[in-house]
C-alpha cells in the first residue's frame, strides 16, 4: 500500500482549514445548508484554539472573504482572546472587510475592543478597519484615540478621521 508524505499537526491544521473554508465556499451557493454552514463556522472556531499561531492567522485571515453574522462570531473572538498580536491585528482588519456603514456591532467591537487593545500594532488596524466602514459614528472614537502614546497609532486615526470626513462631504455634495 502506497501512502502519501506524512504531515505535521500544524500541516494537517492547515490543510483541515482550508477544507472548511472550501466546503464553506459550495455551501453558500445551496440555500438549503444553512444548517451546515453554522456546523462548519463552529468547527472553525475551534481551530481558533489551536496551539499555532498560522493556523490561527489562517482561520482569521480566510474568514474574511464571508460577510456572515457567524463569521463575525468567529472574528470577535479572535480579536478578543488570541495571544498573538498578529491574530488580533488579522482579526480587526477582517472585521473591516467584512462590515459595511451602519454595521453597529462590528463598529462596538472594532471600538471597544480594538481601539483598547494592548498592542499598537492592533489599535492601528482597528482605526483602519473603522476607516474602511466609513461610519461617521466612529469619530468620536478615533478623535480619543489621538492621545494614544504610540504615533503609528494617532496617523492611523488621523487618516481614519480625515478619510470619513472627507466621504461624508463629497457624499453630501449635490454634484
Amino acid at each position: 500500500m502506497v501512502s502519501g508524505p506524512e504531515r505535521t499537526p500544524s500541516e494537517t491544521e492547515l490543510f483541515a482549514v482550508d477544507e472548511c473554508f472550501n466546503r464553506l465556499k459550495r455551501l453558500l451557493n445551496n440555500k438549503a445548508a444553512k444548517e451546515k454552514v453554522t456546523e462548519l463556522i463552529s468547527l472553525l472556531q475551534n481551530f481558533l484554539i489551536s496551539s499555532n499561531t498560522a493556523v490561527r492567522f489562517k482561520v482569521v485571515n480566510e474568514a474574511s472573504a464571508f460577510d456572515l453574522p457567524k463569521i463575525t462570531d468567529l472574528l470577535e473572538y479572535a480579536l478578543r482572546n488570541d495571544p498573538s498580536e498578529l491574530v488580533r491585528h488579522e482579526a480587526a482588519s477582517a472585521l473591516g472587510e467584512v462590515s459595511q456603514a451602519g454595521d453597529q456591532r462590528a463598529i462596538s467591537i472594532l471600538t471597544k475592543v480594538g481601539l483598547s487593545d494592548e498592542s499598537p500594532i492592533v489599535r492601528h488596524e482597528a482605526a483602519m478597519a473603522l476607516d474602511s466602514i466609513g461610519d461617521e459614528t466612529v469619530l468620536p472614537d478615533l478623535r480619543r484615540c489621538l492621545d494614544d502614546p504610540n504615533p503609528l497609532v494617532v496617523v492611523s486615526c488621523e487618516v481614519a478621521i480625515s478619510s470619513i470626513l472627507y466621504r461624508e462631504i463629497n457624499y453630501q455634495s449635490p454634484l
